[in-house]
């Protein structure tokens, strides 16, 4: 999903989490979605598009999060 100012305006509007809840959620997923290897291929728009627009269409919630963290931390200590 490719936002655009309006679109972005009105996906936040839109959306059942408010918007500094939005940014919150987006900020945190950004992090642990770099860790993962699809990150390398994209560009710094790609990234923010990608992650705000899974954070705007509900794919990622506070819960989900906290499940990404847990299989991050799982697999850094395996590899240690």
């Amino acid at each position: 999903m490719i936002l655009d100012e309006s679109t972005l305006d009105f996906q936040i509007s839109q959306s059942n989490i408010g918007r500094y809840e939005t940014i919150k959620l987006t900020l945190d997923y950004i992090d642990v979605f770099k860790q993962s290897d699809s990150y390398k291929r994209l560009t710094q728009i790609e990234i923010i598009n990608k992650v705000l627009g899974d954070v705007l269409c509900g794919f990622i919630t506070k819960k989900t999060l906290v499940e990404f963290n847990a299989k991050m931390k799982k697999k850094d200590n395996k590899n240690k």
